[in-house]
């Protein structure tokens, strides 16, 4: 059951379920320190009440820049850890090892600065067609260096193609999703961004916002969205309403 109530000018629905469809394509923004592999790895653990095809999510290959002594907990829970930035070719072998039975999660920590046009082929076409949710992490929305505008459009081109962004609190650097809120609702975007300053105002929170085309734009920003989190909240913006 959702409770629907309005808690300070917030229209919020709490404890709503919502499954997400798969394959998924997700880009979980976050510097160090927020608690984004925890939660990465939460949105494994309970893949079979988050989405309708959770299956995918026992077999994970991870592909990560530097180890780090937090995956030492989380071993179990991935089939295969492979440090190094895949190529099209290293992904399709994982892909086409596994599509024939449920799929696979493919997740890519920490190369934001190498993406290729591979990885956008990994989005754009190959989760779509072999039952492969693919996960990328970056420590920010858009690469630093202004000089890689070639970087910078490939990032765009994930953005864009995305299923799911998931951002968490920056407590140095809150321009970034500035940026972003005002490509996503160019109209309200001071709204969104004062929700995400509210929602993430406790160490490790986020706001994850459901980009897909076919979803209600009434209902495609979320927080709290993990069952050891629930009452899930879904906040209530008109993308449609004519503001004019």
């Amino acid at each position: 059951m959702s409770d629907i109530k309005n808690c300070n000018n917030d229209l919020i629905y709490y404890g709503y379920k919502y499954q997400f469809e798969t394959p998924m394509r997700m880009v979980m923004v976050a510097p160090t320190g927020t608690g984004k592999t925890y939660r990465l790895f939460k949105i494994i653990e309970f893949a079979r009440e988050m989405f309708d095809n959770s299956k995918q999510f026992e077999t994970v290959i991870y592909y990560y820049n530097t180890w780090s002594t937090t995956f030492d907990f989380y071993k179990h829970m991935v089939t295969e850890w492979i440090n190094e930035m895949p190529t099209k070719e290293k992904y399709m072998e994982k892909i086409n090892k596994y599509k024939d039975k449920f799929g696979c999660l493919i997740i890519i920590d920490d190369y934001m600065t190498q993406m290729s046009g591979d990885i956008v082929d990994l989005f754009t076409t190959y989760s779509r067609n072999n039952k492969t949710s693919v996960i990328v992490l970056w420590q920010d929305f858009f690469p630093k260096s202004d000089k890689n505008s070639k970087v910078q459009g490939i990032c765009r081109s994930i953005r864009l193609n995305a299923s799911d962004i998931v951002v968490f609190r920056n407590v140095t650097d809150k321009s970034t999703f500035s940026r972003f809120a005002q490509q996503f609702m160019p109209e309200r975007w001071r709204e969104l961004m004062y929700l995400f300053n509210k929602v993430t105002n406790e160490l490790y929170t986020y706001l994850w916002i459901d980009v897909r085309q076919v979803s209600d734009n009434k209902f495609r920003i979320l927080s709290r969205v993990c069952l050891d989190e629930w009452p899930m909240k879904m906040y209530i913006f008109d993308l449609d309403e004519n503001l004019d």
